[in-house]
C-alpha cells in the first residue's frame, strides 16, 4: 500500500491521499463514470439565505450508478476528536484497488445537532473532491439550513435585526455577526438558539452603550 503520511488533526489539514498499490484499473473506471454523472440537481431550499442548494443525498443520487456500472464504491467513516471531525472517503474498484482522502475540520457547535451538521457538510465535500465533481453549495446555504430547526423564527429574526439596526445603524449586520460568532459559534445570527435570544439583545444594548461611552469620552 502506497500511504502519505498522516498529519497531526489539530492543524485542520489531512494528508493529500491514500492509495492500494496499483490504481490504474480504478482511473479507468472513474474517468468512464464521471462521463456518466448526471447533473445535479438543488433539491433543497434556504428560507433563510433566499436560494436552493444540494443535499447530500442529491450528490449520491447523481452519482450512484454510473459508480456500480463501472465497478466503482464509495464508502465514508467519521471520526470525532474533541470538537473536531474527520472524514474519511474510500473510493474502491471491484479489482480491489482504493484511493482514500480524509478531511479534518472544525465542528462549530459541540451537540448532535452540530455533529450532523459538519457530518454532512464534510461528507459532501470530501466525496466531491475525491471523485472530481462541481461543489454547488460554496456559500454554506447547507449548513445554515441544516441548523435551522434550532433557531430563530422568522419573526424573532427580523426583530433581532430591527434592533440592530436601531442601535448601529449601517453597522447592524456588522454587530449581529459579531454576536453570532462570538458568543453564540454559528455563522449567521438566524442561527442563535431560541432560548438566548435575550442573551444577544443585551449584548447589543451593552455594546450600544459602550459606543456611546467612548465617543462621549473622546469629545471631552
Amino acid at each position: 500500500m502506497t500511504e502519505y503520511p498522516q498529519t497531526p488533526l489539530d492543524d485542520w489539514k489531512a494528508r493529500p491521499f491514500a492509495s492500494s498499490p496499483e490504481v490504474a484499473n480504478l482511473f479507468f473506471a472513474l474517468s468512464a463514470a464521471q462521463g456518466e454523472f448526471r447533473a445535479v440537481e438543488s433539491d433543497k431550499e434556504n428560507k433563510h439565505l433566499k436560494s436552493r442548494y444540494a443535499s447530500l443525498g442529491a450528490y449520491l443520487d447523481a452519482i450512484r450508478a454510473p459508480l456500480a456500472k463501472h465497478g466503482l464504491a464509495v464508502m465514508q467513516f467519521t471520526t470525532i476528536v474533541g470538537d473536531r471531525l474527520r472524514i474519511t472517503t474510500v473510493l474502491a474498484h471491484e479489482s480491489g484497488e482504493w484511493i482514500s482522502n480524509d478531511l479534518g475540520l472544525p465542528i462549530e457547535k459541540v451537540s448532535l445537532q452540530g455533529i450532523g451538521t459538519a457530518m454532512t457538510y464534510g461528507r459532501r465535500y470530501s466525496l466531491t473532491a475525491l471523485i472530481g465533481l462541481a461543489q454547488y453549495d460554496d456559500d454554506g446555504a447547507a449548513v445554515l439550513d441544516e441548523q435551522v430547526a434550532d433557531a430563530l423564527t422568522d419573526e424573532e429574526t427580523t426583530d433581532l435585526h430591527k434592533l440592530a439596526t436601531e442601535l448601529f445603524g449601517d453597522d447592524a449586520d456588522e454587530e449581529l455577526a459579531r454576536v453570532s460568532r462570538l458568543l453564540f459559534r454559528v455563522g449567521h445570527y438566524a442561527q442563535i438558539p431560541p432560548d438566548k435570544i435575550e442573551v444577544a439583545k443585551t449584548n447589543l444594548r451593552n455594546k450600544a452603550k459602550a459606543n456611546s461611552k467612548a465617543k462621549g469620552a473622546g469629545g471631552d
